[in-house]
């Protein structure tokens, strides 16, 4: 897309900065950066806070049983 952008700016100016006002901001952060460390199984299988006390206590403000929460 990159490439395409910078076509565009050399063409046409007025064109490219108009579709640039008017598109989303997309950001790439690449892939996750874990330091070389792997973050325990249950973070990984449902979600970071599966069983977590926040995610209790979200469940129990808004009245919904945490097991039927995918």
């Amino acid at each position: 897309m990159e490439g395409w952008a910078r076509e565009l700016a050399a063409q046409n100016l007025a064109l490219f900065e108009g579709w640039e006002a008017t598109t989303p901001v997309r950001v790439n952060l690449g892939p996750p950066q874990l330091a070389g460390r792997n973050p325990p199984p249950e973070l990984l299988e449902r979600g970071r806070f599966r069983g977590g006390q926040e995610r209790l206590a979200v469940c129990s403000q808004l009245g919904l049983d945490p097991n039927q929460i995918g």
